[in-house]
């Protein structure tokens, strides 16, 4: 009975622990996600109104 309680109580920590580190996985990959979404809009805005000057310029 009693080594069924410390067994019980390990997987549930066990559990709870391989929860929280997933969790935390999940929020890296979405920080990731988001810092590389903003990089590449970093890239693209720049690189429209540079072509929409060109464009004024030439004609």
């Amino acid at each position: 009975m009693e080594r069924n309680l410390e067994e019980r109580a390990f997987r549930d920590e066990y559990a709870r622990e391989k929860a929280r580190i997933q969790l935390h996985n999940e929020i890296e990959k979405e920080k990731l996600r988001n810092k590389n979404k903003y990089k590449f809009l970093g890239y693209i805005i720049p690189a429209c109104i540079g072509v929409i000057f060109i464009g004024l310029f030439i004609t």
